[in-house]
């Protein structure tokens, strides 16, 4: 045993070199989605040096892939943001111009009238299984009965802010979403009365970030 040492010694002592560097650096190596690097630190957590690419070219993320745990991750560091750092300012511009993720939603929607209280101006009630429902919506075309087209002139905002609890919420398959507002409010929009044969007025509407109130 004794002569196996002396005769291979140094090959342990450079096995024990290499042993100890990596107990004392802490080397450690990684895989992303960008390949291998390896890094090594001093004990602590202190980076020594790195070899290979550790962190991900942001041009090369495809956010339309992103998992739903990650979406959340992102959204809950895009919240953290200060207002005057460069990707606030580039999201606000966005959400002013309505364009990327803050892009106006086409829908259609029915008209029911209520003269509940709270239900004045642009507040509605829309069913809380539906898009609509907690979002601000402008009208701009309106179709009667027998899809005879209304005339309208410029738009109307809508606050579908309010819960409607009904049967009539349990089925929305259709894709034709229905809410309830103020008769007088309508009738500003359209600049006439409305009759009772036309209860249910349909209406192309977009989902958008802001109110446009009349």
């Amino acid at each position: 045993m004794i002569d196996y040492l002396k005769n291979h010694m140094g090959t342990i002592v450079f096995s024990a070199a290499l042993l100890l560097a990596g107990l004392v650096l802490g080397l450690i190596c990684k895989q992303n989605s960008n390949g291998i690097f390896i890094s090594a630190n001093y004990p602590g957590g202190k980076p020594v040096f790195a070899i290979g690419n550790s962190k991900a070219n942001i041009s090369e993320i495809d956010l339309n892939s992103l998992s739903l745990q990650d979406s959340l991750v992102l959204a809950s560091k895009i919240s953290t943001l200060d207002v005057n750092q460069k990707l606030s300012l580039e999201l606000r511009d966005m959400a002013k111009s309505s364009s990327g993720p803050f892009a106006a939603i086409p829908v259609v929607i029915t008209l029911h009238f209520t003269d509940e209280d709270k239900i004045t101006g642009p507040v509605a009630k829309a069913c809380r299984n539906t898009p609509i429902y907690g979002n601000a919506l402008v009208a701009y075309a309106a179709t009667g009965n027998q899809d005879s087209q209304i005339h309208v002139e410029g738009i109307m905002g809508l606050d579908a802010s309010r819960e409607k609890l009904s049967a009539v919420c349990n089925s929305t398959e259709s894709g034709v979403y229905d809410i309830w507002l103020s008769k007088k409010h309508v009738e500003e929009w359209l600049e006439r009365p409305v009759d009772a044969q036309e209860e249910n007025i349909s209406v192309k509407a977009n989902i958008v970030i802001t109110s446009l109130n009349n």
